[in-house]
């Protein structure tokens, strides 16, 4: 059995979910920098390289960040956010469950 990188995460199959409890309900963190990339990249017509070349990481780490296979490291997610002009916030998304 392989081993897990120790940044990959579990991929659910709709979406990966935090699990948070506030004001006694337990809420969920949708993780979608995957859509986010995807939505850009497609809208730009950029390749996985081309975008991968704007943050100073290769086509195979972008090919994983949108199948979700791992995510991109924290301290990319400024810059991130700033070539995909939204904010770091943007990535997580509150759903009640």
């Amino acid at each position: 059995m392989p081993k897990k990188s120790p940044n990959q995460q579990p991929k659910n199959e709709s979406c990966t979910l935090r699990a948070k409890t506030i004001y006694g309900r337990i809420t969920m963190n949708k993780i979608v920098v995957a859509e986010k990339i995807m939505e850009f990249r497609h809208k730009n017509k950029l390749t996985q390289g081309e975008f991968g070349d704007l943050l100073g990481v290769s086509a195979q780490a972008i090919s994983k960040w949108e199948r979700e296979l791992c995510y991109p490291d924290i301290t990319i997610l400024p810059d991130l956010a700033r070539v995909l002009g939204c904010t770091v916030n943007d990535f997580f998304e509150l759903c009640d469950t």
